[in-house]
């Protein structure tokens, strides 16, 4: 069975890991909604300051964790040379949400690699993961040949910002339209993976390599010629997994920014300086959603 991890070059690996770190720094990170909020609430801005008690908190919880986290938790156990629970974490974040940290990793170390690095676990980790990995997979076939499809998707769109800007100037009409075309087709093909499960694909449900289809997306949010129709399609899959608390916020903040800039309006509220906040369907909506 063919794994996300072996379509990913060592840059692109990178990149994803980078993309969780900024995760995890944003304000934006998680969602107000209750799964997602002992984790903006506690585990951010107590693991180090009260490290007992949220170490306690992530041993006995066994659901509602934000997977964006562990990386963040098992750096921190490191630092405090909390080896053992080290393990207990990184068992479950393999097992639980398809983690996997193997040679491609240490060919270009993060913070968090050097780390297991310097305490003499890279070895242990590695074939820890590569053992729950593959429990991972037996227990979420559906969920990782969607992955595999998702990283496709995920290297075309990386394709458009790399090649196109070779091949045609930035003002022609040949790069727009290229652009616009390749992009909107990415979301047409996630619609089709998220039917497949009636799911959106989330870190939660599909491990924490589901989460490069928010990028794709906020590409295609951030156009002024593609936005409306990229929310068209996706629009009720990202709200149903965000009242599922799968889901951060992000998505509903950028839609709301590209409708402030190109229509003056908003649709969930999340500006609460824009006029627009006035109107009565558009603050309820916030409320409903916790915004």
């Amino acid at each position: 069975m063919k794994t996300v991890k072996q379509l990913l070059s060592a840059n692109q690996k990178r990149f994803i890991l980078f993309l969780i770190f900024i995760s995890n720094l944003s304000p934006f990170a998680t969602s107000q909604n209750p799964i997602n909020q002992f984790y903006i609430d506690s585990i951010q801005k107590k693991l180090k300051e009260n490290y007992a008690e949220t170490k306690n908190y992530f041993l006995k919880n066994k659901n509602n964790l934000n997977p964006n986290c562990y990386i963040t938790f098992l750096s921190t156990s490191l630092d405090k040379k909390d080896i053992s629970s080290y393990k207990i974490i990184f068992k479950k974040f393999v097992r639980d949400f398809g983690y996997t940290l193997d040679v491609i990793d240490t060919l270009y170390p993060n913070n968090f690699i050097y780390n297991v690095k310097h305490k003499n676990l890279l070895k242990w980790s590695m074939d820890i993961s590569k053992k729950y990995h593959l429990l991972w997979l037996k227990n979420h076939y559906v969920e990782n040949q969607i992955n595999v499809e998702l990283m496709k998707i995920f290297q075309i769109d990386q394709n458009i910002r790399n090649l196109n800007i070779l091949r045609c100037h930035p003002d022609s009409n040949c790069f727009l339209k290229a652009w616009d075309l390749d992009d909107f087709s990415n979301i047409k093909k996630i619609k089709e993976l998220c039917k497949i499960t009636n799911r959106f694909p989330n870190p939660y449900d599909f491990g924490i390599d589901a989460q490069k289809a928010e990028l794709i997306i906020v590409h295609n949010l951030k156009n002024r010629d593609t936005y409306k129709q990229t929310w068209t399609e996706l629009g009720s899959y990202i709200e149903a997994a965000y009242r599922d608390g799968k889901l951060n916020s992000t998505l509903f903040l950028i839609y709301d920014q590209s409708l402030i800039m190109f229509e003056n309006t908003q649709y969930y509220g999340t500006a609460k300086n824009h006029p627009s906040i006035k109107d009565p369907d558009i603050s309820k909506r916030a409320k409903d959603y916790k915004l």
